[in-house]
């Protein structure tokens, strides 16, 4: 449906009949594996007034309480989604996630008359500079001059941000750390369901999670998979892209496409359950902002073996468990496995724990939530009624 848009509220254009926060959330695409929908908007849709503006017709079901335009995929249906959004009504704060739709805002802003709600606005970096197309990082650099809250996922994303683009949002940003929901993720495990791909019996089962894209380079985890010598090795890659026929020849080379199992794309619930049936979860990723899908492995207990880049030394600071290769290494990543197959199965589950306890501590969707809370209330220039004391790291 063009520039569709559910209203759960008779009155919306109204008198407000409740103080809840107003945000409005800017997302190109509402789908199973997004992020900004499934940690900022669905855990909070009972607490916030939120509306969401996607680019292109979500793929996922979105509750009655939650407002939504959408468009059809083009730039002209986009624009018109946020145009529709933006007039809608007032909003305590506007969310955007991503270089393109941070421009398109401040324009969308400026055509419409409404430039002085650009106080409102929060830009939140997703991934770190060097992984960003090259029209990504000028646009990025058009927007942090006019955003007055740009918050970064990770300390490693903000620190690879050249100087020029730190000088300009100086005292204006924060990190504050993907997360993952862990009732979500409980829940699931909880269920009486099977994982996607069941368990061989006695094998050691490799999983892969993610995009089938170049950065992630999922075939020296085939490379390293083949070469481990491990008994009845098994390797499970869950997720889809433009590199799966590629992948699926990479495989058969290796010799072992008799023993892996590409499962394309699978709902949240069952990549959590498709994780605690794993002994091992693999990222050979060459960039990252701050890994959800690593974040997600260790909070389903499930060890992770991973190259040695920033964020993922970031995230495993403190955790002892977690085992680096460099980057395009499948000796090294080989090692990494075998150490992990001859651990005994209470080791390994000791292991889980110890990462689960990390994303406990660290990570939780709560922990994030409130890292939020002052720079909403910022943009909102009133305080929140839930705002906690224990916020995000900022520029000093």
């Amino acid at each position: 449906m063009s520039d569709a848009v559910t209203d759960p509220s008779p009155a919306a254009d109204g008198p407000r009949a409740t103080e809840r926060l107003r945000v409005l959330h800017v997302i190109y695409k509402v789908q199973p594996t997004n992020g900004q929908f499934n940690e900022h908007c669905l855990p909070l849709a009972d607490r916030r007034d939120i509306t969401v503006c996607s680019f292109r017709p979500s793929t996922l079901p979105i509750p009655p309480s939650i407002r939504a335009h959408e468009g059809t995929g083009s730039f002209q249906s986009g624009w018109r989604a946020m145009v529709a959004a933006v007039r809608d009504r007032e909003y305590d704060v506007i969310h955007v996630h991503a270089p393109q739709t941070a421009v398109i805002l401040l324009a969308v802003l400026a055509t419409q008359r409404r430039w002085s709600r650009r106080s409102a606005a929060v830009y939140t970096v997703q991934n770190s500079y060097e992984n960003y197309k090259r029209q990504n990082r000028v646009l990025m650099a058009l927007a942090f001059p006019w955003y007055p809250q740009v918050v970064f996922c990770s300390d490693s994303a903000r620190a690879s941000m050249p100087k020029l683009l730190r000088r300009l949002i100086r005292g204006r940003s924060h990190v504050v750390a993907n997360c993952v929901d862990l009732v979500a993720i409980d829940h699931a495990l909880a269920a009486d369901a099977s994982p996607p791909v069941p368990r061989r019996t006695g094998g050691f089962r490799v999983m892969v999670l993610g995009r089938l894209m170049p950065i992630k380079d999922v075939a020296t985890v085939m490379r390293a998979v083949a070469t481990s010598e491990i008994d009845d090795v098994e390797l499970v890659v869950v997720g889809d892209g433009p590199l799966r026929a590629e992948l699926e020849a990479t495989a058969r080379r290796e010799g072992i496409a008799d023993r892996t199992t590409f499962t394309g794309l699978v709902e949240r619930a069952a990549v959590y359950r498709q994780l605690a049936a794993s002994d091992v979860c693999v990222s050979a990723s060459h960039g990252e902002g701050l890994p959800v899908a690593v974040i997600e492995a260790l909070a389903c207990g499930c060890p992770v073996v991973l190259t040695d880049i920033p964020p993922h030394r970031e995230l495993s600071l403190g955790l002892d468990a977690v085992r680096l290769f460099p980057v395009g290494d499948p000796v090294q990543a080989a090692d990494h496995l075998r150490a992990l197959a001859a651990c005994t199965p209470s080791e390994r589950a000791e292991s889980g724990r110890a990462g689960r306890t990390h994303v406990e501590a660290h990570y939780s969707l709560d922990a994030m939530h409130r890292a939020y809370e002052p720079i909403y209330s910022a943009a909102a220039g009133r305080p929140l009624t839930t705002l906690d004391a224990g916020g995000p790291r900022s520029d000093p």
